[in-house]
């Protein structure tokens, strides 16, 4: 990647920031207003980071109206003290629509495997979002990993059936293994159309989505999975929001079984009647190929 950055454009489009009250002009456009109002780029940004990504993700800020210099505070939070912003103020120079900061982190390298990080920059100040703007944004960070496929695993399901009147079934898997973290086990889609068998089309909210084992301690293993909602989420909603997972107790790994017994788990239902409705999970189990 040029520069070693990852740069996050933020494109300043007329109809979505004042669909009602823009007109265009050979600067750029003009706001009929003489509020300066700004907008993050997206509410979500992903991203599987490498060491070619280097050390810095530039954030970029638009501007309605390039007058005069500006400043606009913002709050930063982040799930992990390995990242850090590097300026809490965005300043527009005059003549300028687009102001920059950086978040900065040690490369991916420093990163945990198997972990997942969650960022959040916010406008400290709610007014100055541009009608149509984004007041806040996410950012989901990962150290990306090479996964070698290791072949079928056969998955004893202890979450969806923890919810439902159905049993627990035992069924193949599609499982692979992190080559710079041996124990570091996916599972490709267990709760996917055509391989968990309560499944149907309607229900599939993400293809792939995926389980991640961390088995490196088979004494302690844990379960992650998609980040959504109030846990993990496993990529399938039976209309009350996707179903989730989220770690109460470790589970071990014995040989090539990998056991969660029990209410070491939890699942439920993201979006329940406008809330979150949770339930201890029953014994969970992959026997690894």
């Amino acid at each position: 990647m040029k520069n070693s950055k990852i740069i996050i454009i933020i494109s300043l489009v007329v109809t979505m920031l004042f669909p009602s009250c823009a007109e265009q002009t050979g600067a750029l456009y003009e706001n009929l207003s003489n509020e300066i109002l700004v907008s993050f780029q997206s509410a979500k940004y992903v991203a599987e980071l490498t060491p070619a990504d280097g050390t810095e993700i530039v954030v970029q800020l638009t501007r309605n109206k390039a007058d005069g210099e500006f400043d606009v505070p913002v709050v930063f939070e982040s799930s992990s003290d390995l990242f850090s912003l590097e300026k809490s103020t965005f300043h527009f120079n005059s003549g300028e629509f687009v102001a920059s900061s950086k978040i900065l982190f040690p490369g991916a390298d420093n990163l945990g495997i198997g972990a997942s990080y969650t960022l959040k920059l916010k406008l400290a100040v709610d007014t100055l979002v541009s009608e149509g703007g984004i007041l806040t944004q996410t950012f989901t960070l990962s150290r990306k990993l090479t996964w070698i496929a290791k072949g079928q695993g056969q998955w004893t399901d202890g979450i969806v059936c923890a919810i439902f009147t159905v049993p627990a079934e035992t069924y193949g898997v599609e499982v692979l293994e992190a080559e710079e973290s041996p124990g570091l086990y996916k599972l490709i889609n267990p709760y996917g159309l055509g391989i968990y068998p309560y499944t149907e089309a309607a229900d599939v909210t993400r293809d792939p989505a995926s389980l991640v084992i961390v088995a490196g301690d088979p004494d302690n293993v844990v379960v992650l999975g998609d980040a959504v909602g109030a846990g993990f989420g496993i990529g399938i909603n039976y209309g009350y929001g996707e179903i989730f997972i989220d770690a109460l107790g470790s589970g071990n790994k014995s040989g090539n079984t990998i056991t969660f017994p029990a209410q070491t788990l939890a699942t439920g239902m993201a979006d329940y009647n406008g809330g979150v409705l949770a339930f201890y999970c029953k014994e969970c189990k992959l026997v690894l190929p």
